[in-house]
């Protein structure tokens, strides 16, 4: 993972608009950020779930403003720390994961439930579709952690899973 800049607390932060700053895509699917409505603008494309680019500070800011739930829900994540201080990001960041810690619960870690139970909405939204996805693969994932998860989240993961499953095989046929 790219390493994030480090900012001091109480430090004034002085980003330059031509300065690059590096974002990665911490959903599970492709994502474009522009910086103008409707697609317009600068575009910033990430293929998959862990791709990072560098942008220019000033059209991430554009992009921010344009796309602030994706901000919000976390979508992509900001790797240096002079941003997320600039713009008052500290609490969001709080109930984001970042690509490591989403690493960790999808490799079925030992802190996977604690990690699950910190993430924000949508990040769990996206850890239960990539659960899914897995099982309905064949996989291996542990059911133990599935079933926690399925407890703390109310969702049928290994239900719709199977439905899943099902609805492929009904297509190969």
């Amino acid at each position: 993972m790219t390493r994030q800049t480090k900012v001091k607390a109480n430090t004034r932060v002085e980003i330059f608009a031509d300065e690059y700053v590096s974002v990665m895509n911490i959903c599970p699917m492709a994502l474009t950020l522009t910086s103008e409505p409707y697609g317009r603008g600068r575009k910033l494309d990430f293929l998959k779930f862990g791709d990072t680019r560098q942008v220019a500070y000033s059209d991430l800011v554009r992009m921010m403003d344009n796309h602030p739930t994706f901000l919000e829900k976390g979508y992509f994540y900001i790797l240096d720390q002079r941003v997320i201080q600039k713009h008052g990001l500290a609490q969001v960041y709080e109930n984001i994961l970042d690509k490591e810690k989403l690493d960790k619960i999808f490799s079925m870690g030992e802190q996977s439930l604690e990690l699950y139970k910190q993430a924000s909405d949508s990040q769990r939204g996206f850890i239960e579709r990539v659960l899914i996805k897995k099982i309905r693969d064949g996989e291996q994932v542990d059911l133990n952690l599935i079933s926690k998860i399925e407890k703390v989240s109310n969702s049928k993961i290994m239900e719709r899973a199977n439905q899943a499953r099902e609805i492929m095989e009904d297509v190969e046929e």
